[in-house]
């Protein structure tokens, strides 16, 4: 798609950038999503060589001079002219080399002016080099940044020799996979893709997983990784019992994970997300760009089942999932979230490549990718494995916001325990296959401190499950109906009580304790007229989760605006809502509102009362009065 005689080109994004655009509109002073390769540089360099070669990749692949802007209330690609880019070189150190790769890693990407990748170099010796290569994500994934390297050696070869390397012309470019993506993903295909995912994902609740900390409210994106081996004589194993089952060495490993995250979090309906390269049709195959999509995986841990009863599930699960791959992830989070406001299956990934890294050579310089720990995290755990020529290195990205580096350990062991022990015995009860007591033992920490010394919100080794509790508290005298949740970390029982009936908390409380260990008892008890409902007629426990203590005894009242700046916000929710009505305590995102939608409001917002909200701001003010309230405190500080 050539620009021809203008400067710039606007073209529709693919689903995976708007998705990237608006995480960076939630989060734009986070640098997760900056995607950095190092390489050592061994042998003698030639850096103006280099610096052409790079220029000459970025001038073949339209989607590495591409920037973004909000164009009629959506964010559209805007392909630049080629516009040359220099290659820094930096003396340092190599006690300083972790510390400069980390500062370069983390400084951040603007969207809109870009360019959206650089390349640097670290010189540590006459022959020896670090190359830092960050991109953000919005332009590449982990097969394009292999492509990439493998265009630079090839170019820069070429350059050295005399003969600059002519590559094929591409068929396409990126931006034409975005409009064929568009296209593709309309009518009967969408419909069909909707049908299975609103399937798969009904009532599918967030894995808790017993943490150091409690989940913050605003994320700070901080990471770090434990890095770990898989041993050869293991993933051998574990490939022949692969083979046996007919299932691939992901299926196995997933399946495993699957028996760790069930056991730590007491839950047995697991979510783990997983990348799928995205590169559908043949000529999508040497094209630089974001394909990757990740898909979720959802499964039904039952204790009493056998390790090859749980495998079965997971290739059939596997089977299907991947059949429907084309469903871009911000589209299943809103499915999920339309049916469970609090559903997020990405907090756990696996990640299995294709391939390990390779070492480059060209013209006497050697390309060796290392690892890097960026200090990001992408997911509360991302278990990342590479194939090797032996044993299978593998990381496990963790937020440090909520884990320890020991407790990530623990994870990390527990998974080589469990592949380890099924490999030897598929037949053993899942109940059966042991995992390290800290791993077992560990208790969910709510929000604010420690643990609660009476009523804990995990016991035995597992959080509690609301699910018993809540059958409890419904028989309760004087009950009509119930809903227990999960808020910070401890168990709430929502209660609609009998006509008649005088509403007594504390009664219900002495009454749940009679019948209830201490780990399963609801620390607070709240009266509602009526249970929150779903479309589909099931409970709403999403919402009960979010309920905010004291904030309303009826999820489902109507309070109308009842100031200037909340009449006029309720409006601009209702009409980007296409709703009839919007109280005061509705929730933006809990109507119908997602990302876009909330970047056209705080649009509005913009325009009508000349404040500038962020994303971030929506997520945290997402009532029409806290809204308000932010908005009219906005003008008074200004």
């Amino acid at each position: 798609m050539s620009d021809g005689a203008v400067d710039a080109l606007a073209v529709q994004t693919s689903f995976a950038q708007q998705s990237l655009w608006l995480q960076h509109q939630i989060d734009p002073d986070l640098p997760t999503y900056n995607v950095t390769g190092i390489l050592r540089l061994s042998g003698p360099l030639d850096t103006a060589v280099l610096e052409a070669a790079l220029n000459l990749v970025v001038d073949r692949h339209e989607v590495l001079r591409t920037v973004f802007e909000l164009r009629d209330g959506a964010p559209v690609q805007i392909i630049r002219r080629h516009r040359p880019l220099t290659v820094p070189v930096s003396r340092i150190r190599p006690t300083d080399l972790s510390q400069a790769v980390k500062a370069e890693a983390g400084r951040l990407f603007d969207l809109g002016e870009g360019p959206l990748l650089r390349l640097s170099l670290l010189r540590l010796g006459q022959e020896a080099h670090v190359a830092l290569l960050v991109m953000h994500h919005i332009i590449t994934d982990g097969v394009s940044s292999t492509l990439l390297l493998d265009e630079l050696a090839a170019q820069y070869e070429a350059l050295l020799s005399g003969m600059p390397l002519e590559f094929p012309e591409q068929p396409i470019q990126y931006a034409d996979f975005a409009v064929w993506q568009r296209n593709l993903l309309s009518g009967a295909h969408l419909a069909r893709l909707n049908g299975y995912w609103t399937d798969r994902l009904a009532g599918l609740a967030p894995l808790e997983l017993p943490a150091d900390r409690p989940r913050p409210a605003v994320p700070s994106g901080r990471g770090a990784v434990h890095r770990f081996v898989m041993p050869a004589a293991l993933i051998t194993r574990l490939q022949e019992l692969g083979r046996r089952r007919r299932a691939t060495l992901f299926m196995v490993i997933l399946a495993g994970l699957n028996v760790v995250l069930a056991r730590c979090s007491g839950q047995r309906d697991v979510a783990v997300t997983t990348p799928m390269a995205g590169r559908i049709r043949p000529e999508l195959e040497s094209l630089i760009g974001c394909f990757v999509n990740p898909t979720v995986v959802r499964t039904a841990v039952a204790v009493e089942a056998s390790f090859g009863d749980l495998l079965e599930q997971v290739k059939h699960n596997c089977t299907g999932d991947f059949d429907h791959q084309e469903m871009p992830f911000d589209r299943v989070l809103e499915l999920a979230r339309a049916q469970r406001s609090d559903a997020d299956p990405a907090r756990v990934i696996l990640a299995l490549q294709n391939m390990g890294r390779p070492v480059l050579r060209a013209a006497g310089l050697v390309f060796e990718q290392l690892d890097v720990d960026t200090g990001t995290a992408k997911a509360d755990l991302l278990f990342d494995i590479e194939p090797g020529a032996g044993d299978y290195p593998a990381r496990l990205e963790y937020r440090t916001d909520l884990f320890d580096r020991s407790t990530a350990e623990r994870m990390a062991a527990s998974l080589l325990t469990v592949l380890d022990t099924v490999a030897s015995d598929p037949s053993l009860r899942l109940s059966r296959i042991p995992l390290p007591e800290p791993v077992r033992g560990r208790r969910a920490i709510r929000a604010g401190g420690s643990a609660p010394s009476e009523r804990e919100a995990a016991t035995g080794g597992r959080q509690a499950d609301p699910v018993e509790t809540q059958r409890v508290v419904a028989e309760l005298p004087g009950v009509e109906a119930a809903a227990v949740v999960i808020q910070e970390s401890t168990l709430v029982a929502f209660v609609v009580p009998e006509p008649d009936t005088r509403f007594d908390g504390g009664r219900l409380l002495d009454l749940a304790a009679e019948r209830l260990p201490d780990g399963k008892v609801p620390e607070r008890f709240v009266e509602l007229e009526e249970l929150p409902r779903l479309s589909s007629g099931g409970i709403d426990y999403g919402r009960l989760a979010g309920e905010k203590a004291g904030q309303t005894n009826s999820p489902n009242g109507y309070v109308a605006p009842r100031t200037p700046f909340e009449r006029e916000i309720a409006s601009m929710w209702a009409e980007l809502l296409d709703a009839d009505r919007v109280g005061v305590h509705d929730g933006f995102f809990e109507l119908g509102g997602q990302s876009l939608i909330a970047v056209r409001l705080t649009a509005r917002i913009l325009d009508e009362f000349d404040v500038e909200l962020t994303v971030r701001d929506l997520y945290m003010n997402d009532t029409v009065a806290e809204t308000a309230w932010l908005v009219m405190r906005r003008i008074v500080e200004e």
